[in-house]
């Protein structure tokens, strides 16, 4: 039986706490339990539900909204300089780019040993958008710059338009999947972290989003479908 959950999400973060139990048998159950943490930082109603896997491959479609891959970071990233001179003016070593919310995301190259590394690369577009990928001492980063509006954001992994208001990306780290699904036209977002959980396969159709996950104990293997509304 598909098991539904409703999740209702305000301006706050919140956790959904697991039990605990010294039972070892127990712990491996809830272990992979598909309850997310969830943060947001605006009013936000979405549902996740556990579905078949004949629900999951009967909509299954690979035909995803594709981005130009560039060829060379460096020489897009002169172009760029040049044909939108707002948006990416170069601030010592980066840019102070403009945020939805209303302050900068700071992206810059700064290669050293230490736990302050960072580089960026410009890696791709998707119609007015442009993609940068930033790189850290641990972890990464997209940023989604749209070139019309001179607004950006950043999110966990590589980005997927599920039409040109919702975009949704995923990335996996220490143990735990996040996925982020943001709103660019109400500028809401959130982000769910799912523990022991890593994603074989996702798609999406309509407003739907699909994906076949894999719990890292057991190597049992799950259907989930997340809806923003």
């Amino acid at each position: 039986m598909n098991k539904l959950l409703i999740l209702i999400v305000f301006s706050s973060f919140f956790c959904l706490a697991q039990n605990t139990t010294n039972d070892d048998s127990f712990k491996k159950e809830i272990s992979c339990n598909l309850l997310p943490s969830v943060k947001t930082g605006s009013a936000l109603s979405f549902y996740l539900k556990e579905i078949s896997e004949f629900q999951y491959e009967s909509k299954k479609n690979k035909t995803q909204n594709e981005f130009v891959l560039f060829q060379n970071s460096d020489s897009i990233e002169n172009i760029l300089n040049k044909e939108y001179p707002k948006i990416f003016k170069r601030v010592n070593d980066g840019y102070d780019l403009n945020s939805y919310d209303g302050t900068k995301i700071r992206i810059e190259n700064n290669i050293t040993e230490s736990k302050s590394y960072s580089r960026y690369s410009f890696k791709g577009k998707y119609e007015e958008y442009i993609f940068i990928m930033v790189e850290y001492y641990e972890g990464s980063e997209v940023i989604i710059t749209n070139t019309k509006t001179n607004k950006s954001i950043s999110t966990v992994g590589k980005p997927h338009f599920i039409n040109n208001e919702l975009i949704y990306s995923s990335a996996f780290d220490y143990g735990t999947l996040d996925i982020h699904i943001f709103d660019l036209k109400k500028k809401e977002s959130v982000l769910l972290s799912f523990e022991n959980w890593l994603i074989e396969d996702y798609y999406n159709f309509s407003i739907y989003i699909r994906f076949k996950v894999k719990c890292l104990n057991s190597e049992e293997k799950r259907y989930i479908e997340v809806l923003k509304y």
